[in-house]
């Protein structure tokens, strides 16, 4: 699947697809790599993902007016939103430019579809705080940059609280169990967000 995002004309290819024929191609490949395992390893192959997954993940223009069936959207949000185990980037700030991008891109799809996207990236977020710790013998930075994630998590999970009240609550808990205890900010945070 992922050689496929590497042809260099696919995507002006599959942007000359009506709506749904680029909506069935984007399920079929999101299929395809959710049974694989693929890792999405890099910012350049998370892009390009984006691109081809574009009608699952905001509204299209040429998209029909009428509402698809509820069973059939929670089914294909809930495969967008194990992308996100997908994201295996070597490097942790790899890891934090493809989540970032990620939620970007998941935040143009609109109430509906950031209750399902967002929760897992947040997870995501969490493990990536961990993965700054078990280095931070090697990266002098690393405080700083849970901050600076912390804060991304926080600011993602604010998107949700009007949403889903009790899930956001239970993401700013996780978030407080995965906090260094040096780590004020998180707790700053949170209490000015309560």
């Amino acid at each position: 699947v992922l050689t496929v995002l590497k042809l260099e004309n696919y995507l002006s290819l599959v942007k000359m697809l009506n709506y749904e024929g680029r909506k069935s191609l984007s399920l079929y490949m999101l299929q395809a790599m959710l049974e694989k395992d693929a890792s999405i390893e890099s910012f350049t192959q998370a892009e390009a993902l984006f691109s081809l997954l574009s009608p699952l993940i905001s509204d299209q223009d040429d998209q029909p007016t009428e509402k698809c069936d509820p069973e059939d959207f929670e089914e294909e949000q809930s495969m967008m939103a194990r992308l996100v185990h997908l994201f295996r980037a070597s490097q942790p700030d790899q890891q934090y430019q493809i989540l970032n991008g990620a939620r970007k891109q998941f935040g143009t799809g609109g109430d509906t579809r950031i209750i399902y996207t967002l929760p897992p990236l947040i997870f995501a977020t969490y493990r990536l705080i961990t993965a700054y710790k078990t280095i931070k013998d090697e990266d002098q930075k690393w405080r700083a940059k849970c901050e600076k994630i912390f804060q991304f998590s926080l600011q993602t999970i604010m998107a949700l609280c009007k949403l889903v009240p009790e899930l956001s609550l239970r993401l700013y808990l996780q978030g407080a169990l995965t906090a260094d205890p040096h780590l004020l900010l998180f707790y700053k945070l949170l209490l000015v967000c309560m």
